[in-house]
């Protein structure tokens, strides 16, 4: 049988406000998405049991209430949820072992994987002091530390959902012929969406990924 994920609120928390005074902190956005989205997107799952703060879980539970946010006892993984999913992250944790966790290179516990027989608290899941003969493994991965991460990671978070949308090269909004690109195999513009005269689209660097009822006004520069 499989063992169960969950997406665990730890102490690190404390390092994100004013921004995590209502919400957990894998409700962050980074990029286009949440970190919980994220994490959501490289497993392949609709939704992942959440623990967090008691005093703002009400809060979660009133956005999704089908999300359950309490231990059922087993086989565990309990993931950071301060983690920046990848795909690395996903094949780490498919191999990660009872009573073996996860260390990024800042020290910061991303996973472990415990066999759960009674309550335990929140604030423990992460813990490996309370582990059987822990066994450490170390991954190349991003922990969320202070607020300004989610600034510095979201350049890289958005380059690689453009990649991964396979929309590239496709441009279907109306696009004025005064417009100018640059490289249009790394650009995308969504049905709906506006490109006014003068426009100039550069995606030398990096990729441009217009969504659906954008308007680029006239004479705008953007850069991928």
């Amino acid at each position: 049988m499989k063992p169960e994920l969950y997406l665990v609120e730890d102490q690190g928390y404390s390092r994100l406000y004013p921004l995590v005074y209502s919400r957990p902190v894998f409700e962050l956005r980074a990029g286009m998405l949440s970190l919980r989205d994220h994490f959501l997107s490289h497993f392949g799952l609709a939704d992942v049991p959440s623990l967090m703060r008691e005093e703002i879980t009400p809060l979660f539970s009133r956005d999704h209430p089908n999300t359950k946010t309490t231990i059922t006892p087993g086989d565990c993984i309990f993931v950071n949820g301060r983690i920046v999913a990848d795909q690395d992250l996903v094949a780490a944790i498919a191999e990660l072992g009872i009573n073996e966790y996860l260390v990024a290179e800042n020290s910061e516990i991303v996973a472990v994987r415990r066999i759960v027989t009674d309550a335990i608290r929140i604030t423990d899941t992460l813990r490996i002091d309370s582990l059987v003969k822990p066994s450490e493994k170390k991954i190349h991965t991003m922990v969320i530390q202070y607020p300004w991460d989610l600034v510095f990671a979201t350049p890289r978070l958005l380059t690689q959902m453009a990649e991964s949308s396979g929309k590239l090269g496709k441009m279907l909004g109306a696009i004025s012929a005064g417009a100018h690109t640059s490289k249009p195999e790394q650009i995308y513009i969504a049905p709906g969406a506006t490109v006014g005269a003068g426009v100039v689209l550069l995606a030398d660097s990096g990729p441009i990924y217009i969504d659906d009822d954008a308007e680029i006004m006239p004479n705008a520069v953007l850069l991928g």
